[in-house]
This record gives structure tokens, sequence and C-alpha cells, in this order.
């Protein structure tokens, strides 16, 4: 699997950084691989990361992670919706309905 960072910019209005990561692959990676390979190439810790799409060609076994790192996961919550956060394992059903 090759990976590689295309795009990599500093969002400090939103506290975060954006990136988008092509990765070479067989099949679509899952978006627990993605997080994993973001988490990779940046260091960052992996409830900071939120996967927002993985994108292919049909045929192309090329993948673009969009992905967002976030400095302070206060803000994280507050700004992303809902359904991403349980997309992204960062919040369960039953903390979804308390908020």
């Amino acid at each position: 699997m090759e990976v590689e960072v295309v795009e990599r910019k500093e969002n400090p209005l939103l506290s975060r950084e954006e990136i988008v990561v092509k990765v070479k692959k067989e099949v679509t990676p899952s978006r627990q691989e993605a997080k994993e390979i973001v988490v990779a190439q940046t260091g960052a810790s992996p409830e900071a990361v939120i996967v927002k799409k993985i994108k292919g060609k049909s045929g192309a076994k090329e993948f673009f992670i969009e992905a967002y790192v976030y400095k302070d996961l206060d803000v994280m919550k507050t700004i992303e919706p809902e359904y991403i956060l349980k997309r992204n394992g960062v919040i369960s059903d039953g903390e979804a309905q308390a908020q």
C-alpha cells in the first residue's frame, strides 16, 4: 500500500488541520483504516481525527482520504455534526441523545 499526502493546510479559525491523503490499494479502505493512515502521517491522536470522505474512481485502485485533525476536542464536538461524530466513533448513540 502506497500512501502520499497530497494536500495539507492549516485552518486556525476552526482550530484544525485539513489533510488529503492518496492511497493506492486494491480495495477501498474502511473508515478505521483511513483514520489509522492519517494518524500515521500526522502523528495526531486517533480521537482528534475526523475522516470526512473516502473517494475513489472505479477501477483505479487509488483512493483519496479527506480528513480533519483537530487541536481541541471540544471545538471538534461543537463544529462537527452529530452523525459525523457517530460515524467516526467519537460519540456513541447514548451520548448523542444526551447532548
